[in-house]
């Protein structure tokens, strides 16, 4: 199994990575709402899985049974659209959900803080001190 992992700072050019390397591997690329699809059920909404990735816990060392749950579910998506190999996932936890996966390249981008700032203004349409204040809150929760 040969599968790479891109985790990135926020707007670092993760997902453009992602394509790049898909194109020239040729390998699947597959980014957290594929994921989250796959992992949704009729008893668990998307919503609820993607909240399950990107909040953060509202105690830490608090454990949340749900939570637990869910980020199984997740991690058995992503295991099965790696299961055969060549493929590229870029999206939040990826190196966690994976961890101890043989064949596994795990990326971490961190793109200048100018970069990052102009990618944000042009996707969000906010000005540059919102920009930065947004960049900064996204990046402590991850942290979280």
């Amino acid at each position: 199994m040969s599968v790479i992992t891109i985790t990135r700072g926020t707007f670092s050019g993760g997902m453009m990575l992602a394509e790049c390397l898909s194109g020239r591997l040729g390998y699947r690329r597959i980014d957290r709402d594929a994921l989250v699809e796959r992992a949704a059920s009729e008893r668990v909404s998307q919503q609820e899985l993607r909240a399950a990735l990107e909040e953060t816990p509202a105690f830490p060392g608090r454990f949340n049974h749900k939570r637990y749950v869910y980020l199984c579910l997740i991690q058995a998506a992503l295991m099965e659209e790696v299961r055969a190999g060549r493929a590229i996932y870029h999206g939040l936890g990826g190196h966690l959900l994976l961890k101890g996966a043989p064949a596994l390249l795990r990326l971490r981008i961190i793109a200048p803080m100018d970069f990052r700032i102009r990618m944000a203004e042009t996707r969000l349409k906010l000005s540059r001190g919102e920009v930065i204040a947004h960049i900064e809150k996204v990046n402590r929760d991850r942290r979280r």
